[in-house]
């Protein structure tokens, strides 16, 4: 994820989680089962720091901090430029970025480490903001200030690559399984001037929410909304405790956005670390939860949102599982090959309609305009003869269809993708909505013309 993101979702989850009233001790970071004394020390020491950009406005910022970093890391310590912007002030400017980052094999007993660089910070004088902690299952935040500058520090845990990670795992169960190799530690501090006066500054957009309440007998909600780039949009719902909860996410653009989604009492059941677009869980307390929907640094995003909550004492039935990486990956390569435009492999969710059964999957998707694919009927009856020439014999029962695309379902022994196809136009605002759909895609330029074919793959437990 890039530094803007991060800052942008940063932002959105603290601020939510402060607007829930939650408060986060940032101190339990601390290794209790170690037997070594570490005193935080009253003065930075002098090792020498690793700065890979050469000379840039604010660079002395984090010179300031940057010795802290020194003493436990193993890893090249760099300063970059950054943006720095606040969601308190919806200021920002010109900063920059201390960062420490290697994997698992390299450091032991992160907690403690990390636990003790933010001590010794405090005792060279920062002075934390208690108005600016959070965290989740993925990391820590820490805002810090000393002598006209401020640094939020951050520090987290990941895996190496997203696809390590399903969207319907917890991240702590998935990182437990992972080889040391195949965990990132990091830990950085983005810095500024205090007070936020520094040129350049940064629009903010502010926590937006919205309660959700289902119809009468109802078991799901289907909500939709346009954002901004950087822009965020969170729903708020009461679940009763142990009741199952299945939440899906489409974009326009496709794999424009992601959710966050964080209970009433602090938990955060899905952070931004693997870029999610849906979640399968159970809750464990009646308490309100909050979803939040967040667009990409890059596009505004028309987006669909679906929270599905089977009645009390009835579960979701979970049979499915996600199609082999390395197989998805060889269908995408051909999918690009074939339309003559990049396509993606993602984690998704299943969705099995006949036999009301959900899991986790594999999703190729593969877009262009009507520019990049200017043969679509062709293109796609290409796509569906080369999936029948592999042997996926469809099941008709999953057919489906209308004015901008249809869907159906292949089988191959176990596993099963559904296929879909569908035209949309590049955004929702260009299309009246007293107007058909068919008419205004045939008025529209050919660059705002989206072409979009999906493959959501899964192979049955």
């Amino acid at each position: 994820m890039n530094a803007r993101k991060l800052s942008v979702l940063t932002a959105v989850l603290v601020t939510a989680l402060l607007l829930a009233g939650c408060t986060l001790p940032f101190w339990d970071l601390q290794d209790t089962d170690s037997n070594t004394t570490n005193d935080p020390v009253s003065e930075p020491p002098e090792p020498a720091v690793e700065e890979d950009s050469g000379d840039f406005p604010g660079k002395e910022f984090c010179s300031e901090i940057s010795p802290y970093f020194a003493p436990y890391y193993p890893w090249e310590i760099t300063i970059t430029p950054e943006t720095f912007s606040s969601e308190a002030s919806g200021l920002g400017g010109a900063g920059c970025r201390v960062e420490a980052a290697g994997t698992g094999d390299q450091i032991t007993e992160w907690g403690t480490i990390t636990s003790l660089t933010f001590q010794n910070i405090e005792a060279g004088g920062w002075v934390s903001d208690p108005a600016f902690i959070g965290g989740g299952a993925g990391g820590e935040l820490l805002t810090m200030r000393k002598d006209g500058i401020v640094c939020r520090l951050i520090s987290e845990v990941k895996p190496a690559s997203a696809d390590l990670c399903s969207g319907d795992e917890a991240l702590a169960a998935c990182l437990a399984e992972l080889s040391p190799t195949e965990i990132i530690y990091q830990l950085s501090a983005d810095c500024t001037p205090d007070g936020f006066t520094a040129e350049a500054p940064v629009e903010i957009p502010p926590l937006v929410t919205e309660r959700v309440e289902f119809n009468p007998g109802a078991i799901s909600v289907y909500l939709n909304g346009r954002l901004e780039h950087g822009h965020s949009y969170t729903y708020v719902l009461t679940v009763l405790g142990s009741q199952d909860m299945l939440i899906d996410l489409n974009t326009n653009p496709p794999l424009g956005g992601l959710i966050t989604l964080f209970a009433e009492s602090g938990q955060v059941f899905l952070s931004d670390h693997g870029d999610s677009m849906e979640w399968i869980g159970t809750v464990p307390a009646t308490q309100d939860y909050f979803i939040t929907v967040a667009a990409g640094p890059e596009d505004a995003i028309d987006y669909n949102l679906k929270v599905l909550i089977p009645p009390v004492g009835e579960a979701l039935l979970r049979n499915y599982t996600a199609l082999d990486y390395t197989e998805c990956n060889t269908l995408s390569a051909q999918v690009s090959q074939i339309m003559g435009v990049p396509a993606y492999v993602t984690s998704s969710l299943f969705e099995d309609h006949v036999t009301n059964t959900v899991g986790g999957s594999c999703l190729i998707s593969a877009w262009g305009n009507k520019v990049e694919i200017p043969d679509w009927i062709g293109t796609t009856d290409a796509v569906v003869a080369w999936i029948e020439a592999l042997g996926w014999v469809e099941d008709h029962a999953y057919a489906a269809g209308g004015a901008t695309g249809i869907s159906t379902a292949y089988r191959q022994g176990s596993k099963m993708c559904i296929y879909t196809q569908s035209i949309s136009p590049q955004s929702r605002s260009l299309c009246p909505t007293d107007q058909p759909i068919s008419i205004c895609l045939g008025a529209l330029p050919p660059e705002q013309v989206i072409y979009l074919v999906e493959l959501n793959c899964a192979t049955t437990n």
